[in-house]
C-alpha cells in the first residue's frame, strides 16, 4: 500500500506537469511558428486566412492535450481514491475502461484534426498555385498588350515615315523644274548683261569714231581756209577774210 500510494502521488504530479506543458508548449510552437510576411495583396489575404486557420487548428490542438492531461489526471484521482475503497480492482477496471473509452474519443478527434488540418494545407496549397497561375497569366496579357502596343506604334511611325517619303519624292520633280527655271533665268540675266556690255562698247567706239571723224573735218576745214587766206595774201587781194576756221564744238563732242 506505501508503495501504491508513492506511485499514485508521483503520476498525479507527473500528470500535473503534463497537463502545464502542454498548455505552453503549443502556444510558443505557433508563435514561432508563424507564416512569412505577405508580398502582394491577395498573398497578404490569403496568408491571413491560413494564419487564422492555422492558429484554430493550435487552438484545438492545445484543446486536445489539454483533455488528454485532464483525462490523465481525473483517471490517476479515481484510482486513487479506489485504493480506499472494498473493491479495489473492480474500481480500478471500471476507471481504466471508462480513461480508454476517453482516450479513444480524443484519438479520433486527434485524427479527424489532422485529416482537417492536412485539407486545409491543401487547399491552401491549391489557391497559391492559382494565385500563382492567374497572376502569371495577367503577367502574360499585359506584356501581349505592350507588345501589340508597341508594334503599333512602331507600324504609325513607318507609315509616316513611307509617307514622308512618297511626299519628298513627288516633290523632288517640281524641284528641279524650278531649279531649271532659275538656272535659265539666270543664264539670261547674263546674257542680257553681256549684250548691253557689248553694246556699250559699241556705243563708246562709235562716239569716239565720230569725235575722230569730226577733227578731222575740222582740220581739213581750217587747211582749207588757211589755203585760200594765202592764195588771198599771195595775190594782193584786199584783206584777209575775217573768216577763222571754226573751232570744234565740245557740246557736239560730248554728245556724240
Amino acid at each position: 500500500m506505501f508503495v501504491n500510494e508513492i506511485v499514485m502521488r508521483c503520476s498525479f504530479l507527473l500528470c500535473v506537469a503534463l497537463v502545464l506543458i502542454s498548455a505552453v508548449l503549443p502556444n510558443a510552437y505557433a508563435q514561432q511558428n508563424l507564416p512569412a510576411p505577405p508580398q502582394a495583396t491577395t498573398e497578404l489575404a490569403q496568408d491571413e486566412s491560413a494564419e487564422v486557420s492555422q492558429g484554430d487548428f493550435n487552438e484545438r490542438q492545445v484543446a486536445l492535450t489539454r483533455r488528454r492531461g485532464e483525462v490523465e489526471y481525473d483517471s490517476l484521482k479515481q484510482e486513487r481514491a479506489c485504493y480506499s475503497r472494498f473493491l479495489v480492482n473492480y474500481c480500478l477496471a471500471k476507471v481504466r475502461t471508462a480513461k480508454r473509452a476517453q482516450q479513444a474519443a480524443l484519438r479520433t478527434e486527434q485524427l479527424a484534426l489532422d485529416d482537417a488540418e492536412r485539407a486545409a494545407r491543401a487547399q491552401h496549397r491549391a489557391q497559391q498555385v492559382a494565385q500563382k497561375q492567374a497572376e502569371q497569366a495577367a503577367a502574360a496579357a499585359s506584356r501581349q498588350a505592350e507588345e501589340q502596343r508597341a508594334k503599333a506604334r512602331y507600324l504609325e511611325k513607318q507609315r509616316q515615315y513611307d509617307l514622308k517619303q512618297a511626299r519628298r519624292a513627288s516633290a523632288e520633280p517640281q524641284h528641279r523644274t524650278n531649279a531649271q527655271a532659275y538656272a535659265d533665268k539666270q543664264t539670261a540675266h547674263q546674257r542680257k548683261l553681256e549684250a548691253a556690255r557689248a553694246q556699250g562698247k559699241q556705243d563708246a567706239q562709235r562716239r569716239a569714231d565720230n569725235a575722230k571723224r569730226f577733227a578731222a573735218k575740222q582740220r581739213a576745214a581750217a587747211l582749207h581756209q588757211a589755203k585760200i587766206e594765202r592764195r588771198q595774201q599771195a595775190r594782193g587781194q584786199g584783206a584777209p577774210s575775217n573768216s577763222s576756221p571754226a573751232e570744234p564744238d565740245a557740246n557736239v563732242l560730248s554728245s556724240q
